[in-house]
């Protein structure tokens, strides 16, 4: 849905949804953050990758505002009502290939219905 470099390239945050097959069709919306270089395709469908990557799994959201505020850190936006089933805890802590990334969590009321994902960098 969304790719974000960081300021220096370095460093790309993707912003996704994964469908489950059950019946009831849940859709995750999830985000990953690792080195320009790593593949895309591979983060999203590789288990291992996925996993290695993954800083913010959300339901009911399905829009948010990437701001990479430095190289090393990243702040998420998504909507009041979303619920976050997983969060990293803003912390540093290493995603694949990103050393010391600190991610920062902030709902807001000013995700409009039915915007789209954006990108900032300063």
């Amino acid at each position: 849905m969304l790719t974000c470099p960081s300021p220096d390239g370095t460093n790309k945050a993707v912003f996704w949804v994964l469908l489950t097959p059950s019946a009831a069709g849940t859709a995750y919306f999830c985000l990953n953050v690792a080195a320009s270089t790593r593949s895309t395709s591979s983060m999203i469908s590789d288990d291992k990758d996925r996993e290695e990557s993954q800083v913010m799994v959300m339901q009911d959201g399905g829009v948010v505002r990437l701001t990479w505020l430095s190289s090393k850190r990243l702040q998420v936006e998504y909507p009041e009502d979303a619920t976050l089933r997983y969060a990293s805890s803003g912390a540093p802590f290493s995603a694949t290939g990103v050393p010391d990334l600190r991610v920062v969590y902030r709902g807001s009321d000013t995700i409009p219905d039915g915007s789209d994902s954006t990108c900032e960098r300063p």
